[in-house]
């Protein structure tokens, strides 16, 4: 009698877990997970053509999505995709901008419902692109040997203007390019 009711317990255990494998695998169920540093990549990139570009760092996002177990396994962070759209930009300034969410391609695009997401906008720092020439200065370190001689007053470059872009911010405050010349111990020309 003790025998018969071990051998019931046992085989109740294993028909429960045959039950809950099939549950898992077969009636697949919903469930939740959370995406975490998903990449934003830009898209209609026409901000150099305007004379722009983004200083901001590139942005990324969370997304807590619900959906079947089987579908929400095949998704990770590097396959899952955020657009944004950049023809919007027109004028410099922080923009906050609306992303688009695209899953892999053997996954339909309802498959899944957004429980939450962060940002819900996309903050991007934009600023005018400038271009200036900068002026190449030299400045000397050191000293030549004594028996040699240096001629400061007369340096002979193949350029003396650089031309620099980028951020306005960055580039306004650049006054000149600024080449070290290290004279110690030379004995010969440079």
């Amino acid at each position: 009698m003790q025998q018969s009711k071990v051998l019931r317990i046992v085989l109740s255990a294993l028909v429960a877990c045959a039950l809950w494998v099939y549950v898992i695998t077969t009636v697949n169920p919903e469930s939740e997970d959370t995406f975490y540093d998903i990449p934003v990549s830009y898209q209609n990139d026409v901000l150099e053509e305007r004379g722009l570009m983004i200083v901001s760092e590139k942005p990324t996002v969370t997304l807590r999505l619900k959906g079947n177990r089987s579908d929400l396994n095949e998704l990770n962070a590097s396959n899952i995709t955020i657009l944004v759209d950049l023809a919007a930009i027109q004028t410099p300034g922080t923009q906050m901008l609306r992303y688009s969410v695209s899953y892999p391609g053997n996954l339909p695009s309802n498959a899944f419902e957004t429980l939450s997401q962060t940002p819900n906008l996309l903050r991007l720092k934009v600023e005018n692109r400038i271009k200036r020439p900068i002026p190449i200065v030299m400045e000397y370190i050191g000293s030549v040997p004594e028996g040699f001689i240096d001629d400061r007053e007369n340096p002979v470059m193949d350029v003396s203007v650089v031309e620099v872009s980028g951020p306005e911010s960055t580039v306004s405050q650049i006054d000149k390019a600024v080449i070290q010349m290290d004279l110690t111990d030379q004995i010969d020309s440079i």
